[in-house]
């Protein structure tokens, strides 16, 4: 701007001294080579009523204006939403006058008695030439905040689709496995219940590739044959042939579940499910530092010893007693959330209800089966809206038995361990 302007400079001055307004107005007309469209006002409401949004705009205002000064005047031309640069004029130079409408916004300080054409020249000329770049400068960190925004708008979405994906696609594979081999899932759904609660409690900010990972921990023993798999829900002995396929189960789930894009996580928490910490034994050698085990894995381990445990017939207060007894071989900060978590999980009572009664939260202790006997949803599923669904569906056109027996929450496990006449 200290060369040839190609457009107008907007000058708007405010002094209550109209010599002061002529003096400038001289000197703006010896700028060479510069338009200008000089306006003259003698307060600044006057002003206010005249100031626009053009793009060569400077305002130039009398330090003292009345009872007003120089920094009033900054301050309301801000508060009104006013962004043009202005250049504040005083009688004779002070430092700390300067200083002051500098920090108020100010984009310079002259002084009226050394005021030349030149000084005018450079001082309007600098003056734009930063409001310019304080506009780009805007302009594209406006622009790159609204890419930053559509960029975690569409980061949002796909991962909410891909949850969404994963999480429709694997409840239609558990209900679809679970028809298949109810035993095997059933123990699933109660594992998912225990991983749940721990990771909440430990306070976990992303817990869904844990839930997978239990609701899948069992997927490899669809290769199993079924009576195997009938002595491993019952807690009965194995032999030596059957337990070495047992320990095979989880490496032959995660090399399912790899297959899956995005899946790789949870296919390491279903390798490492059955890992100790320490003191492996002949049953189960897969003795390693904590540190090489997945935290998912850790939690999991946990969650199907209990699981073992009550349902070879063992009390919560007892299971929780062997739990402790074995502490070296789990995580202890998981153990510790075990205890923990113990005072707020829901134990259920066994109900008989009618299809209508039916409602979220309970669990189905047997099967619901058409009149015709054909099973429709076996035991050990949660009822969720899903499941409520699905049955009112099937009852459109075929109806099924009824009670139905379900299991109903109804106590805390720190309740159920004092009914049991201990505490954990």
């Amino acid at each position: 701007m200290n060369a040839i302007s190609p457009t107008p400079v907007i000058i708007h001055a405010i002094d209550d001294d109209v010599d002061d307004l002529e003096l400038l107005h001289y000197h703006l007309q010896n700028i060479p080579q510069w338009p200008i469209a000089f306006h003259r006002h003698q307060n600044l409401e006057e002003a206010m009523a005249c100031l626009d949004d053009q793009p060569h705009a400077v305002l130039i205002v009398d330090y003292f204006l009345g009872q007003k000064t120089a920094l009033d005047v900054l301050h309301h031309l801000r508060d009104e939403g006013y962004d043009h640069p202005v250049i504040i004029l005083a009688g004779s130079g002070n430092e700390s006058i300067a200083v002051d409408v500098m920090k108020a916004g100010a984009a310079d300080y002259l002084s009226k008695n050394s005021l030349t054409t030149l000084v005018l020249q450079q001082a309007i000329g600098h003056a734009l030439e930063t409001h310019q770049l304080r506009q780009t400068v805007r302009a594209h960190q406006k622009k790159n905040e609204v890419a930053d925004q559509e960029l975690i708008r569409r980061m949002r979405s796909e991962k909410e689709l891909v949850e969404e994906t994963l999480n429709g696609s694997l409840e239609a594979m558990t209900q679809v496995l679970s028809l298949m081999n109810p035993e095997v899932f059933n123990r699933s759904t109660r594992i998912k219940r225990y991983v749940t609660a721990i990771a909440r409690q430990m306070g976990l900010p992303v817990i869904w590739q844990f839930e997978i990972a239990a609701l899948l921990s069992q997927i490899g023993m669809v290769t199993f044959p079924h009576e195997l798999l009938r002595k491993i829900a019952r807690s009965k002995e194995l032999s030596h042939q059957e337990t070495q396929l047992f320990h095979q189960y989880p490496q032959i789930g995660a090399d399912m579940i790899k297959k899956i894009p995005r899946m790789e996580k949870v296919a390491d928490i279903i390798a490492y499910q059955n890992h100790v910490y320490q003191g492996g034994s002949h049953e189960q050698p897969q003795s390693v530092t904590l540190d090489a085990i997945p935290l998912g894995s850790r939690i999991l381990k946990l969650a199907i010893d209990l699981d073992n445990l009550e349902s070879s017939g063992h009390s919560k207060q007892r299971a929780f007693q062997e739990l402790q007894r074995c502490a070296h071989q789990y995580d202890p900060v998981v153990l510790q959330a075990v205890r923990e978590v113990s005072n707020t999980m829901l134990s259920y009572k066994p109900l008989d209800v009618s299809i209508l009664d039916l409602k979220p939260n309970m669990m189905l202790a047997d099967d619901i089966r058409a009149k015709s006997g054909a099973i429709v949803i076996p035991k050990g599923q949660p009822v969720t809206f899903t499941l409520l669904t699905r049955l009112q569906n099937f009852t459109l056109f075929q109806p099924v038995q009824e009670p139905i027996r379900v299991l109903s929450p109804v106590t805390t496990l720190q309740e159920e361990l004092i009914l049991e006449g201990a505490t954990p």
